[in-house]
């Protein structure tokens, strides 16, 4: 029965991570055969025992003085540890509907700016003040209001986040969003066009479903995909950067596998950045392998330079399925050992940065 029950958790994590003015543009086009990364590292984890119960851990953020862990399966969403000890520090975020709590929060939009704590509720995006006894909930922007909740969202500083444009629109993937004119400043990004004979609006969204990551310091997003071994990076005005096709033999040198739904590779997800790299959970497998064999699951964290360089890959000996990183140390957790961090010291391979 608890494998059963990890085997669903698993499915719906890796779903969420996955899933969750229009510009003329000419593509930039990268192709890689084979990435050859400059350093190729087999990393061991230091183990830490949390002393505070994580159910199901989702999603994973640092501010440099706390680890911040959300928690899916608990009532109070946000588990907060100090980030060099591991110890538990408290807790906040309770489900519900009165005042400051949270209805139906989306793990994978959190962000931290200063001191302020941010999380997607629905079409709110409600902030708490991180004190150094607990959360102070301190109020909420909103969302634009769209056809469909808002997809994907991440934060570039203040005033602006991107996210996935809607499903009933395939004229552009990513919308820009001004959170103080609670409105959509650009729609921009066209889809791939690689003979698939999709039917319909939602074949193609669900297709080239995407995950983003933006970088504050130099004002870009990137946006990888989940079956296809590509990903391309704009600037905040939406103009595209670089296109990177990854044909590596590993993977019988396609940059897709699109065979049926349960028997499609998946590739990159969960990227998480800085203003130098973009570090991505590389699954290679399809979904239901990674749920049959969960135990035997060793990712890859594949680094990447911002100008759509390969620069570091790192096979991992624990199976983690959400991480975050900070200062060259990378932080993970797998669901079948839901209270244990494993912490990688990556800053070896980093120095051909």
């Amino acid at each position: 029965m608890r494998d059963i029950k990890i085997r669903f958790i698993l499915y719906s994590l890796i779903l969420a991570l996955c899933v969750s003015c229009d510009k003329e543009q000419t593509y930039k086009q990268k192709v890689i055969a084979t990435p050859v990364f400059p350093s190729k590292q087999k990393l061991e984890a230091k183990t830490f025992e949390l002393s505070k119960s994580v159910l199901v851990p989702s999603a994973m953020i640092s501010d440099g003085n706390n680890l911040i862990i959300l928690d899916s399966g608990s009532d109070t969403i946000f588990k907060i540890f100090d980030r060099e000890s591991l110890k538990f520090k408290f807790e906040g975020g309770v489900k519900g509907q009165g005042p400051g709590e949270l209805m139906t929060p989306v793990p994978s939009a959190t962000f931290i700016l200063k001191d302020t704590l941010e999380i997607q509720d629905q079409n709110k995006l409600k902030k708490f003040l991180i004190r150094d006894n607990g959360l102070n909930y301190s109020g909420f922007d909103i969302l634009p209001m769209l056809n469909e909740p808002v997809n994907r969202l991440v934060k570039l500083n203040e005033d602006i986040y991107f996210a996935n444009d809607v499903m009933n629109s395939i004229s552009s993937e990513l919308i820009k969003i001004n959170i103080r004119k609670s409105q959509v400043e650009l729609r921009f990004g066209k889809y791939y066009d690689d003979g698939l004979n999709l039917s319909s609006t939602k074949d193609t969204y669900t297709t080239y479903q995407k995950t983003l990551t933006a970088d504050p310091k130099n004002n870009r997003v990137a946006a990888f995909y989940l079956y296809f071994n590509r990903f391309k990076i704009f600037d905040s005005q939406g103009e595209l950067l670089h296109d990177v096709r990854i044909k590596d033999k590993e993977f019988g040198g396609k940059d897709f596998s699109f065979e049926g739904k349960d028997v499609n590779v998946i590739y990159n997800v969960a990227p998480v950045s800085d203003s130098k790299s973009i570090f991505t959970l590389q699954i290679g497998r399809p979904k239901n392998d990674v749920f049959n064999n969960y135990d035997s699951f060793k990712p890859n964290i594949n680094v990447w330079s911002w100008s759509g360089e390969p620069i570091a890959q790192f096979e991992l000996d624990k199976p983690i399925v959400v991480f975050t990183v900070w200062e060259n140390k990378l932080y993970g957790m797998s669901m079948t050992n839901s209270n244990h961090v494993y912490v990688y010291d990556l800053s070896a391979g980093l120095e051909y940065q």
